[in-house]
């Protein structure tokens, strides 16, 4: 997965290593560069953004953007936990999350896809045995704000 905020962000799903990396398009200027120490401002890069990282392999599948204008919501599908999260994308902190693993409405059995559309529902799509897609609809306001968790899908939450 690759997405580019309107703003000019690029994120990019890294599922074997857990993490989303985040990449700002106008300061990468499309030239040759290496980064090897992941230097923020260095080549574009600004940050990764890890995701469960105490899972097996495998969280960070796909990710969408919020309809919102400033699309201020990154959504980040979990393979390897069922769930989706919500994150700000203004300080990256998990604001939510939606979803375990199973085959019931709400559940997930290799959750696999995200989108979004105009109105700021979900829409999650799973492979495997049981390929389904589900929709999550959205009340209320289509943006993102909040302090949130600044661990995405740590295993236990005081909420």
């Amino acid at each position: 997965c690759a997405i580019v905020s309107s703003d000019g962000t690029l994120y990019v799903c890294d599922r074997s290593n857990n993490r989303i990396q985040v990449f700002d398009l106008d300061a990468a200027n499309g030239e040759a560069c290496e980064n090897p120490g992941a230097e923020s401002g260095l080549c574009g890069f600004i940050t990764e953004i890890y995701i469960a990282p105490q899972s097996a392999a495998g969280t960070a599948v796909d990710a969408t953007l919020s309809s919102d204008d400033q699309q201020s919501c990154l959504y980040v599908g979990d393979l390897a936990n069922g769930v989706f999260y919500i994150i700000d994308r203004e300080n990256y902190s998990e604001l939510d999350r939606i979803g375990r693993r199973g085959r019931h409405a709400g559940e997930f059995h290799w959750l696999h896809a995200l989108d979004t559309d105009s109105e700021g529902n979900v829409y999650t799509g799973e492979v495997d045995s049981g390929p389904r897609i589900q929709k999550f609809t959205r009340y209320g306001e289509r943006g993102c704000s909040g302090a949130g968790f600044d661990d995405i899908g740590a295993y236990a939450r005081n909420r």
